[in-house]
């Protein structure tokens, strides 16, 4: 289960890259979340550690 935090970066990324064709950086993640940067790099590892975020070289590469 996801948290609120994991959540709410998951809608906005899947958001970002429907619309744009591209994946937010961490600095518009913690704006459009209004979250600070340490919270959204947790949020975001977690999201690729149960596997909702392919990452290669510290980009998302897949949104699953």
């Amino acid at each position: 289960m996801l948290s609120d935090v994991e959540r709410k970066l998951l809608r906005i990324t899947l958001n970002r890259y429907r619309n744009d064709w591209h994946t937010p950086d961490i600095q518009l993640l913690s704006q459009y979340s209004q979250r600070d940067n340490g919270t959204v790099r947790a949020g975001m590892r977690r999201l690729h550690e149960q596997g909702y975020l392919e990452a290669d070289g510290g980009k998302i590469r897949a949104v699953r």
